[in-house]
């Protein structure tokens, strides 16, 4: 079983949303979405896509990679599968629709209009204006074996929009996608940016090497931020597998990465490492969220087990 957990966005819209992949199990198909209205307490997967003549379609064998929660109503969510495509509901995933097919690497949504929409395949960056009934190519790489890898869109400024390459290219377009300059070139392969939701400015890019880097000019140069230290001396993070921002800070956010959890708030000039069940460098953590209501309220995922912390990550 592969099942995971994706929380960054979770308590904010409907609690937490559990994705996963199927089993491959005969007759135990446990792919698609979960929900849990009860902090992680009880699960309730929600697959339902419609009625085609006598046979009921679900999507409980996609296996689904990313929840990405609109910006505009809580209520839509589009559940994301690099195989499969993208799938929209509109009712907090009571019922799904296929609205993209895949296979893609990336997906993002534009944060004042609904029906906008942008994803990344193979070397094409491609965005639709009618909520995907019609698909448009904004961006092909030329570059011999080198693909996008995501697309991220300014959540305060739209006509921006950042494309990744494979490659560590870092490419910038300010009129929503109709021309591009090439930013910043990374030295290795960047497996994701992230912006900070308070000041788009600020960037950090999680780089295939373990190091995380920072930029406050909107992508155009970049610091390698220096690791906590443990009895010394500095910490290897390792394997990106999340950063998520705490909601009562400017630039204040929790880094989950192959060594575990560290926590940060200004930006990376000093870190605090959360002492977590999971000993260091054991697990991959697959899941991290912060209740936008509480940040004393942190979860996080390893493994198959899901862990909750009510005092901010000192006990779990």
């Amino acid at each position: 079983m592969n099942n995971y957990l994706h929380l960054k966005l979770g308590f904010a819209v409907v609690a937490l949303v559990l994705f996963g992949a199927a089993c491959g199990v005969a007759q135990v198909v446990d792919g698609g979405v979960y929900r849990t209205g009860d902090s992680g307490k009880t699960w309730q997967q929600v697959v339902f896509v419609g009625q085609d003549k006598k046979r009921v379609v679900h999507i409980d064998n996609v296996d689904v990679n990313q929840i990405v929660v609109s910006p505009i109503n809580s209520s839509t969510l589009y559940a994301v599968s690099n195989a499969d495509g993208v799938f929209l509901s509109d009712n907090k995933g009571d019922q799904w629709k296929q609205i993209a097919k895949g296979p893609l690497t990336s997906f993002a949504l534009h944060p004042k209009i609904k029906e906008t929409l942008y994803a990344t395949a193979g070397n094409r960056l491609s965005a639709t204006i009618d909520g995907g009934a019609t698909w448009q190519t904004l961006y092909i790489e030329n570059t011999p074996q080198v693909g996008i890898a995501q697309v991220l869109v300014d959540s305060q400024q739209p006509d921006r929009v950042f494309a990744l390459t494979t490659k560590g290219g870092l490419l910038r377009s300010l009129d929503k996608g109709s021309s591009w300059q090439l930013l910043y070139t990374f030295a290795d392969r960047v497996l994701s940016v992230v912006q900070n939701p308070r000041d788009t400015r600020i960037l950090y890019g999680s780089v295939v090497n373990g190091s995380l880097w920072r930029a406050a000019d909107a992508g155009q140069t970049w610091l390698q931020l220096v690791p906590p230290q443990v009895d010394g001396k500095a910490i290897k993070f390792g394997a990106f597998r999340a950063l998520v921002f705490l909601p009562d800070g400017i630039d204040a956010f929790l880094y989950a990465s192959q060594y575990g959890l560290a926590r940060t708030l200004d930006g990376g000039q000093n870190w605090t490492l959360l002492q977590l069940v999971t000993r260091p460098n054991t697990v991959a953590i697959t899941g991290l969220a912060i209740d936008a209501k509480n940040s004393q309220h942190l979860s996080y995922v390893a493994g198959s087990a899901f862990y909750r912390s009510a005092d901010a990550g000192r006990t779990w």
